[in-house]
């Protein structure tokens, strides 16, 4: 190359990259320099995000929704039956959450979940109204006790909402105290939510 000539590759274009004209018509190609925390565009690092949210839910995302209740139940059993259905996520429907069964209060149970890679969420609202667990514990029957609780749900549209974008996010289990959940309210529950689309498996 001679005195004052210009080697084409060497002339980046405005933008510092790509071709430069010159460059462009020989075939020659200016690279710009790569950056650290450069490498994957902000767009694509989104995407990846997206992916691994849509991927939460079983492939298939039939939107199942479970069920269990913890009587009969030790708390290493009741995670066993949790992690074999493939259970993310554990929304605990008992207005209080104490039990005189140990490991199946609020705090303890989250910690024992959690341990196993199962989150905990507590959504009292959707629980029995205190006079209705007051009849139940003076011995009324569930049949008795059914109405009032739909009605009591029927008031609750911002819980049932919760629920349901909850649910919709990770599989999930609703969770009380019961074995059948025809005499549990989280079986009405589970009613009103599988009209929203979602398939009910009691375990």
């Amino acid at each position: 190359m001679g005195r004052g000539e210009i080697d084409a590759n060497r002339v980046p274009n405005r933008c510092g990259i790509g071709p430069s004209p010159r460059a462009a018509r020989e075939g020659a190609y200016v690279r710009a320099p790569i950056r650290a925390g450069n490498r994957v565009p902000p767009r694509r690092k989104a995407t990846r995000a997206r992916r691994a949210t849509q991927s939460s839910f079983p492939d298939g995302a039939d939107h199942t929704l479970f069920t269990i209740g913890y009587s009969g139940h030790t708390p290493g059993s009741f995670a066993d039956s949790l992690l074999r259905a493939k259970v993310a996520q554990l929304i605990d429907v008992r207005s209080v959450p104490r039990s005189r069964k140990p490991g199946f209060s609020g705090k303890g149970l989250r910690a024992f979940v959690e341990a196993r890679g199962i989150a905990y969420v507590h959504l009292p609202r959707l629980g029995a109204p205190p006079a209705l667990l007051e009849r139940k514990k003076g011995g009324a029957a569930f049949a008795d006790i059914a109405g009032p609780y739909s009605r009591h749900l029927a008031g609750q549209r911002a819980a049932l909402g919760e629920v349901a974008g909850l649910a919709q996010q990770l599989p999930s289990a609703l969770m009380c105290l019961e074995e059948d959940p025809r005499e549990c309210h989280r079986g009405i529950l589970a009613k009103r939510l599988a009209r929203e689309g979602f398939k009910v498996e009691h375990l």
